[in-house]
């Protein structure tokens, strides 16, 4: 069970909750995003975090659900605190390529900033023929067959056990809301993943698609592994939301549907259930 904070003598309750994410999460789409899920910002701030792996900005949201009175100060008045890190910031307006990302640095902001739960955020290929381009999901497993290896522990011999990698409450909350974000897509569409990490930034071939398909694996990205095998050594519950932006090499229709920016807007498209979910997340918290 997931703890919650209650801060102050007006009864305030106020859930900590660390959020990993695309472009999809950039401060100018944070608002917008809450806003539409029914959530009411209430302060947006940009924080500049220093770890051992470098500095990381991050963005500490305030929210509560529209209609709550935490502004005026009633008693009972429910908000939360959401980190927010974009898992692609780089210097200026570039945009960090997932085999340059440093993992270290944005989970060790996420883990030690005072949040009890982090989500993710995910853009996926989908190797499922139940789950379509423009569907919602949960990771409920992963898989790294990669070969590089992602620890805050190089200098001890430390192995954590993977076999609860996903926290799951919170993977039933996520779930239960994206099937009522989604009604379109009927009961018949696969909502469990198992999340196959591709090192990047090429997509992946053919011939790896069925690799991954026969080992088991439902959807493939470059970034959520590291993630949350790091995480898993801090003991922070772990929880994810993965949108199929494209079909993988060799599915669907095998003219162009791979294009980089084309796959781009078909997952912004998916943010909407996202952030029903996460409302539906901070409430079941809260």
């Amino acid at each position: 069970m997931i703890a919650l904070f209650r801060v102050g003598s007006l009864g305030v309750t106020m859930a900590r909750l660390a959020m990993i994410g695309g472009t999809s999460l950039g401060p100018g789409e944070l608002r917008p995003g809450l806003e539409s899920a029914g959530l009411s910002v209430k302060s947006l701030d940009q924080v500049n975090v220093e770890t051992p792996w470098g500095d990381v900005p991050m963005t500490v949201v305030k929210v509560a659900a529209s209609g709550n009175a935490v502004s005026s100060g009633d008693e009972g008045a429910v908000e939360h605190t959401l980190f927010v890190v974009q898992r692609h910031h780089g210097k200026g307006d570039k945009i960090t390529p997932p085999h340059k990302i440093e993992f270290r640095a944005n989970m060790h902001a996420l883990t030690t900033c005072g949040a009890v739960a982090c989500i993710a955020i995910n853009n996926v290929g989908s190797l499922a023929e139940d789950w379509p381009p423009g569907s919602v999901g949960v990771v409920e497993d992963v898989m790294c067959l990669s070969g590089d290896a992602w620890t805050f522990c190089d200098d001890d011999v430390v192995h954590v056990a993977m076999t609860k990698v996903i926290d799951k409450e919170l993977l039933q909350v996520l779930e239960h809301a994206l099937r009522t974000a989604q009604p379109e897509r009927g009961d018949d569409v696969r909502m469990r993943h198992v999340y196959a990490r591709s090192i990047g930034p090429q997509f992946e071939t053919p011939a790896e698609v069925v690799a991954l398909q026969r080992n088991g694996a439902t959807c493939v990205g470059m970034t959520f592994v590291p993630e949350v095998r790091l995480a898993a050594e801090r003991e922070m519950p772990m929880c994810a939301v993965v949108i199929a932006g494209n079909w993988g090499a060799g599915m669907g229709d095998a003219e162009g549907h791979l294009d980089g920016d084309g796959v781009t807007d078909v997952a912004q498209a998916g943010m909407a259930p996202a952030w029903k979910a996460l409302a539906a997340l901070l409430d079941h918290l809260g």
